[in-house]
């Protein structure tokens, strides 16, 4: 399979801090890349940091959407959103990044999203 032109990035709220979930992170961005280039953002995570929930997810939010600024395409992964196979989400990933170039696959933090990003995401 030729790799495809675009990029994909995935933008993270807060780091995995288990070792093996790390090396397993690696790992799957490693096989990745024959593919496409990926990158990962993480952006820092708010919550417990002494200001209420809202102010948490509008501050990891805003992060979020500035690091994914270029992107042409976002993506919320949220619990609601679109359940698909691997396989289909693997088609659905390669159709979106043929079409746009570049997308951005977003992961809020423990709070979720807040509700101006969801607004500013094309697809969830």
């Amino acid at each position: 399979m030729a790799k495809l032109s675009g990029q994909i990035t995935v933008t993270a709220v807060g780091k995995i801090k288990t070792k093996h979930w790390r090396a397993a992170q690696d790992e799957y961005l490693k096989r990745l890349s024959r593919y496409t280039t990926i990158k990962l953002a993480e952006v820092k995570d708010a919550v417990g940091r002494g200001q209420p929930d809202q102010a948490a997810m509008a501050r990891e939010g805003e992060a979020l959407l500035k690091a994914t600024a270029n992107a042409r395409r976002r993506i919320a992964l949220t619990p609601t959103g679109k359940l698909m196979s691997s396989e289909a989400f693997a088609r659905f990933a390669r159709k979106e990044v043929e079409e746009y170039g570049r997308i951005a696959f977003l992961i809020g933090g423990p709070l979720g999203f807040a509700p101006d990003v969801l607004d500013q995401c094309d697809a969830q």
